[in-house]
């Protein structure tokens, strides 16, 4: 009867330590899968902030080249009169 029950308890440890296993090795999977996506969306931002960046600078870059103009004709305008 002792004995039964001991390899009842024996077996139902097994089970459950498997089970442990298992679900830590679930865990790594998913926080690995987790710091993948994390690193994949800081380089997502980094590209849109660079991207944001660049295409300010060109922005910025053709209203100064518009004023370069913009004052040039001015400039002509002043010495014809």
């Amino acid at each position: 009867m002792l004995k039964r029950q001991l390899e009842e308890s024996e077996e139902e440890n097994s089970k459950l330590v498997a089970q442990k296993r298992k679900i830590q090795r679930d865990l790594e999977e998913q926080t690995e899968h987790g710091d993948s996506l994390a690193r994949e969306l800081d380089s997502v931002k980094s590209r849109m902030k660079t991207g944001d960046k660049g295409a300010a600078s060109r922005s910025a870059a053709k209203s100064k080249d518009k004023s370069v103009l913009d004052d040039s004709t001015e400039d002509a305008d002043t010495g014809d009169k």
